[in-house]
This record gives structure tokens, sequence and C-alpha cells, in this order.
């Protein structure tokens, strides 16, 4: 498995990060070699039941990143993430986050912008500063920008000072963040991703209409759909089963949404997508990105906003990550005399996508304690409507990094 994690990191690399070897008519390459930060992402996405489901790869693969670094070395922990994360080692793993952190704050422009923090939250009374591993301090500091604090997890203002904190990484986006952590907890590790862009081609105001949505059960839904009757230069792709567009964000070509339909507007994209080999749907968007433009395209986007929070804690064990959650977790590279365990794992995501543009924001939350836990073809639409459930994806192009990824199946705000 080790040779196997080891040929495929070499492999992604050889392309990384801008050959997606897609020709004109969609062929589908069996040894293609997916972003290692996507695969995670579409398998814990593929776990998620409901109608409207977003989650954030980049921010979810930083904090178990973040864990692996405190992994005991060639232990079943290490190995373990390093398989999950598909990366043959932790320097390797550190190299990948690097580049990708270094090349998101180079698309940085005035109409499009990101923000990644850390932190590393330790509670004073279970640990002092010195008790930190000064390597592990060290790491995820150089690595990841991870700040440390050691602070009295019984004290209430420690939860507004966090929530405080969280509201500042993300812009404001999620202003009211609400940290569950206890006085049993030990350390907490947490990941923050927000983006915030203008569209390359805005839609105009006086195009917003009502205009009816249809759920997978057949319910139609009054929404205020972005209509744009001559939007110029969209990247546009199609094989077949689905077709999907591409809508770039500021003046340069660093960061597009993606959002795909089903070909024929009538099947459950949600299921029929997450049925689908990650290779295959790593490829289709690749292909989209790669498509030739087209002009004159009628356009309708509904205004959405999701604001989702979902325990990982079982996805993530039922992924192969158990080992984390059990005593003898292998996680002694942290804490200098101590071996936490991983209790649960969280993570809250927000989107609003308008007229403007894009704002979206996650936190990814790990809480570790010291005792036991508990438990082919080219289609002639000259029209994509989303008024039927589709999947989006929020990219940074250069380095083909998921952001963002969900399913937009139902209306739930419409203010």
């Amino acid at each position: 498995m080790e040779n196997e994690i080891f040929s495929d990191y070499i492999r992604f690399e050889l392309f990384y990060p801008g050959d997606h070897r897609i020709t004109d008519q969609f062929h589908f390459d069996k040894d293609y070699i997916p972003n290692p930060i996507n695969r995670q992402g579409w398998k814990v996405l593929d776990e998620r039941s409901s109608d409207n489901s977003c989650l954030s790869p980049l921010s979810l693969y930083q904090a178990l990143g973040m864990l692996a670094n405190g992994t005991e070395k060639r232990s079943k922990a290490e190995k373990r993430l390093l398989d999950y994360l598909s990366v043959p080692s932790v320097t390797a793993l550190n190299d990948l986050i690097l580049d990708i952190r270094s090349k998101m704050s180079g698309s940085d422009s005035d109409s499009c912008s990101s923000n990644l923090a850390s932190l590393l939250l330790a509670n004073s009374l279970e640990n002092s500063s010195e008790d930190i591993s000064p390597s592990y301090r060290k790491t995820i500091s150089d690595v990841f920008g991870s700040d440390v604090w050691i602070e009295d997890f019984s004290d209430d203002e420690l939860l507004q000072k966090v929530s405080g904190y969280i509201s500042r990484a993300t812009r404001g986006t999620i202003p009211d963040y609400s940290p569950s952590f206890s006085a049993d907890d030990s350390l907490c590790l947490y990941d923050v991703v927000h983006f915030a862009g203008e569209w390359k081609y805005p839609f105009d105001q006086d195009s917003v209409e009502e205009y009816d949505f249809t759920d997978v059960r057949g319910v139609k839904h009054s929404v205020m759909m972005m209509f744009d009757e001559q939007k110029e230069c969209i990247r546009y792709h199609s094989d077949g089963k689905y077709r999907g567009i591409e809508l770039p964000y500021g003046s340069d070509d660093g960061f597009a949404m993606y959002l795909i339909l089903p070909f024929d507007d009538k099947s459950d994209i949600a299921s029929r997508w997450a049925g689908e080999d990650i290779r295959y749907r790593e490829q289709f968007i690749d292909g989209i990105a790669s498509a030739d433009y087209w002009h004159n395209l009628s356009l309708g986007v509904p205004r959405f906003s999701l604001d989702n929070e979902c325990d990982m804690t079982e996805t993530l064990d039922s992924l192969g990550l158990k080992c984390l959650f059990s005593q003898g977790s292998g996680l002694n590279g942290i804490l200098q005399s101590k071996e936490p365990q991983v209790s649960r794992v969280q993570q809250r995501v927000r989107i609003e996508v308008d007229e403007g543009g894009t704002k979206a924001a996650a936190v990814t939350e790990i809480y570790q304690k010291l005792g036991k836990p508990d438990v082919f073809c080219v289609s002639d639409y000259d029209e994509f409507i989303c008024e039927v459930p589709f999947v989006f994806v929020l990219r940074h192009k250069p380095t083909g990094t998921n952001l963002f990824v969900g399913c937009y199946g139902r209306p739930e705000d419409q203010s």
C-alpha cells in the first residue's frame, strides 16, 4: 500500500498543477491521479445524505495534516493518515501544503482573496507551554501558519475569544461560531479557510427574477434566479452524462466556480455523482476548465446560501481512521510526555452566492482528550439553467485544489 501511495503521489506531481490531459473529446483516463486534497473531499461528501450539503476539502485536509505531524514515526496512526491523505510521507504532505498555500496567496487580487488560518488550543488545566513539543510547535507554525494558545478551558470568556478569532479569520462570514470544547478536552486544532471573490462577469441585478426550482422529489420552489442571456466567454463541457460550466472570479485565472447538471436535467445528481469514480469526477471538472469558450450562452443560476455544520467523526472512522479515536492513538508528537486521542471532528461551512460573486468560509475543529473518548459527446445546448439540483465546486485553478464542494438540492433562504 505504501508503495502504491508513493507511486500515485509521484505521478500526481508530474502533472501538477496544470496538465489536465483532457482532449477536446472527453476521454476517461483510468490512470489519472486526482489531487489528494480533492480525493479525500469527495470521499467525505459522498457520506452526506442531505439535500443540501457542502464541505471544505482543503480545511479538512489541513486539519488532518496538522494531526499527521503529531503522529509517531512509522506508527499505525501515521500510516493510516498518510494513506487517507494520499501522500507517501509527512515531509511530502508538508511540501504539498506549503506549495498550495504559496500559490493561493499569489492568486489574490483586489476583487478576489483567500485566507488560511490555523490554531492549536491547549487546555492549561492539563498542559503548560513547556508540554507542547517545540518541534511540533515550529512545524505547524512554519507549514500551516498556526498560532498556539494555552488557555483555561473552563473559562467562559475563552468561548468568546475563540469565536472572535474565527470571525476575524473568516472576515465576518462566520461571525457566530460556537466552540463546543469542555474542561475535559486537552487540545483543540482549528483550521480556517475563507474565500471572497467577485465574478469576472457579474450578473445584472435587473435580470434577477422569481423562477421555479424543482427539487429531487419533484417539488417546485420559488427562487431568485440570476439570468444572463448574453453571458460572454463561458467555458462549457458535456460528455453525455453531465454538463458543466466555469464561472471565473476576478481579473486573472486564479479561482473559479464550476456548476454541474445532469445531462437530462431529471436524474438525482447527488446520488448519481456520488456513484461516479473520483477519477472520473476530477477529469470531468478538468474538462470544463480546459474546454472551449461558448458565446451567447443563456445562463440561469439561483442565488443561494448554505450554512452546514457536520460531525465527521463517524465518517472518518468508517474511512479507515478508527485508530485515531482509541487509546494508543500514536499521537505522541504533539505533547512531550502525553498521548492524546481524537474524540471528535466537526466542520462548519457557510457559502453565499449572489449577482456580485461568492463568499465562503469553513472551520474544521478536531478535539483531543487524554482519557478515553466518547464514543463522450458535445451537446447542442444553448442554455444552462440551474433549475434542478446541481453540484458546485469552488476551485483554485493553478493548483487544481477544491476549496469548497457541495450539492444544492433545495432552497433554504431566499431573503
